[in-house]
């Protein structure tokens, strides 16, 4: 095997036990010391033994610095020559930085191109797992193997930072086109998808969308219109908590799954984000996937929206949520125990358009603030909290984000003000 790769490269591990010393104390005694063919026996030895091996040795396996072509071509080189070796690999990680370099090192701008990624994913039968990382992903207008290619059925898909350059909207589509059912998709950084280069130059003009276009719901609508995914991404669990400081391609992949199978078979939605553009694109996605949707966690950045006034209406559609079993609406404002503290009045009328009597799980933040804050009744917002609370039948536990256990003061104050809660034994 290290003619093939060299050790820096690739990297793989058993998923099973280690071998037991008495099996290799019966591999080196069926070495003939006085033969004159020990050379041959010892490689026919090594032979059977990578048969035996190969099985676990395989399962999972880490191409680094996969932007190199020469790097990835000796992974690829592996697949080809060895045998078997892509029937037993179950799980395939794709990153930038080996682990022995550091990661400041400075990053090529090269790229991997989709089609090549996706040839190679055809002799990997047995994937059930896919990592791809720091890894600019490029599509060619010339190669038509995209539009004869069987997606790729996942448990799990991580994307992160897919591009070292910004990256166009129809790079990004070919990339998601190569998956069918995935499990759990994690999405991290992802590419600046600018309006200059949303479009593949064989389509309309860039500049077309960008002019004509006045908002940012405008603007995605347009380019759908220009290039419409032919998508069959069926994801089960979406986490896009990664990309809460990515704004545009967060709406991108938002827009993105409105027009896949995901609005069917999405049942557990992990999500942060900023802004009201998010809020109502967020909004469109639940809408679409809510009757099906069963555990759902947002978290809104507390900085850029109003947590002192509900949102407008239903903002979030969660009233289309009718099956929501578990739900988690929080900040990332860290609670601090030497101010007062109260609830936000965001979160309450967020949840009050829920169906709440299915929900089994709620969790919703505490807010803390040096008495000078907003001055809002916080007795009529423990009330409300109250109210809602005693309509939830089915609820098993209820959290207050920034709620410690150990912080008994406050704790005091929270279960004197949800006696019913404390009775009840749902109050975590």
């Amino acid at each position: 095997m290290s003619q093939d790769l060299q050790p820096d490269l690739i990297k793989c591990r058993r998923s099973g036990r280690d071998l037991a010393v008495e099996l290799l104390e019966i591999i080196l005694d069926f070495i003939p010391t006085q033969d004159v063919n020990t050379l041959s026996s010892l490689a026919l030895t090594c032979h059977l033994f990578c048969q035996l091996a190969r099985p676990r040795m395989f399962h999972h396996v880490t191409v680094a610095n996969a932007h190199e072509s020469r790097n990835f071509n000796a992974f690829r080189h592996l697949i080809d020559t060895s045998s078997g070796v892509g029937e037993y690999i179950r799980t395939l990680q794709l990153k930038w930085f080996a682990p022995s370099r550091p990661l400041s090192t400075s990053r090529a701008t090269r790229s991997l191109e989709i089609s090549v990624l996706a040839r190679m994913l055809q002799r990997l039968p047995a994937l059930r797992r896919l990592t791809i990382s720091d890894i600019n992903l490029v599509s060619s207008i010339h190669d038509t193997i995209l539009s004869d290619f069987s997606p790729i059925a996942l448990d799990y898909l991580e994307l992160g930072c897919l591009g070292t350059i910004p990256g166009k909207a129809s790079d990004m589509f070919d990339v998601l086109s190569l998956f069918g059912t995935v499990g759990h998709l994690v999405v991290k950084e992802l590419p600046d998808i600018a309006c200059s280069c949303a479009v593949r130059a064989d389509s309309a003009p860039s500049g077309t969308v960008r002019r004509r276009s006045r908002s940012s719901a405008e603007y995605f609508q347009r380019m759908f219109e220009f290039h419409h995914p032919k998508l069959s991404l069926a994801v089960g669990s979406l986490d896009m908590q990664g990309m809460r400081y990515w704004p545009l391609p967060f709406l991108f992949m938002l827009k993105t799954l409105q027009v896949t199978p995901s609005v069917q078979s999405l049942t557990c939605l992990s999500i942060s984000f900023r802004g009201m553009r998010e809020v109502v694109a967020c909004g469109e996605l639940l809408r679409l996937c809510g009757p099906n949707l069963l555990h759902c966690n947002i978290e809104l950045m507390y900085d850029t929206i109003d947590a002192d006034s509900p949102l407008q209406s239903d903002a979030l559609c969660l009233s289309h949520c009718t099956a929501l079993t578990s739900l988690s609406i929080t900040t990332e404002q860290r609670f601090n125990l030497r101010v007062d503290f109260d609830l936000y009045p965001m979160f309450l009328g967020t949840l009050s358009h829920a169906h709440i009597f299915r929900l089994e799980h709620i969790t919703i933040p505490l807010r803390s603030w040096d008495g000078h804050g907003p001055g809002l009744d916080a007795r009529s917002q423990w009330e409300k909290l109250r109210g809602i609370l005693d309509r939830c039948k089915s609820l098993e536990s209820f959290s207050l984000a920034g709620l410690s256990v150990k912080d008994s003061a406050v704790r005091g104050v929270v279960e004197a003000e949800l006696k019913d809660c404390v009775a009840r034994g749902i109050l975590d």
